[in-house]
């Protein structure tokens, strides 16, 4: 339902109502198409999408939003369950390289004191 001769503004608020995300999106096809990326850690919740005219600069935070003044196109919630939230990429990648290092300097040590024995474990 958006005039498909301009672009709009939508921002994302978090459950605790702090903006995560903006976009200046174009309605070319008479609907928004949104790929806002959350970098930082989300949380579970009821979230907010609002559409704004263009031009509007979104709020920083949600309770900052005048309907009027913000000229307000659509406020749509959705709910973002705790078991949907992954954990932070480079903390799952470095308890792999640290796993692949220990496993690594095990191995080392292991050929190494075989190496001192005449090649036989003892």
């Amino acid at each position: 339902g958006y005039l498909t001769s301009g672009s709009y503004v939508v921002g994302y608020y978090a459950a605790n109502g702090d903006k995560k995300c903006t976009e200046t999106l174009p309605a070319s096809s008479g609907a928004l198409n949104s790929s806002c990326d959350f970098l930082s850690p989300a949380a579970s919740g009821t979230w907010h999408a609002v559409a704004f005219d263009p031009g509007i600069t979104a709020p920083v935070t949600y309770g900052a939003i005048d309907t009027d003044d913000h000229r307000v196109i659509s406020d749509d919630n959705f709910i973002v369950q705790s078991g949907a939230i992954l954990p932070e990429v480079p903390s799952v990648i470095a308890t792999i390289l640290i796993g692949m290092a220990t496993l690594g300097v095990f191995y080392w040590f292991s050929k190494s004191k075989s190496r001192r024995r005449g090649g036989r474990l003892i």
